[in-house]
């Protein structure tokens, strides 16, 4: 439901979009369940780092994703299974 706003022309709807997508993935890391949803993340968020008014939820969120790996989430045990 979240996507219509996310990729919304209205630059103050989709800013909101973004800056609540990344908050929800920092306060709830465990959302991401699969390495196919990070990877989908991630490349969400850096594609919306050339929307510059979309820039402060998209660095937040690849913030989020970058703690998930550092902190051996998901991401890094599927690493180290591969």
């Amino acid at each position: 439901m979240l996507g219509v706003y996310l990729t919304n022309e209205d630059d103050v709807k989709r800013t909101r979009a973004v800056s609540f997508l990344s908050t929800v993935l920092t306060t709830s890391p465990e959302l991401v369940t699969t390495p196919e949803s990070m990877h989908h993340l991630a490349e969400f968020f850096t594609s919306r780092l050339m929307d510059w008014v979309a820039l402060r939820g998209a660095l937040e969120g690849c913030e989020a994703l970058l703690g998930l790996g550092a902190s051996g989430g998901l991401y890094g045990e599927a690493a180290a299974l591969g």
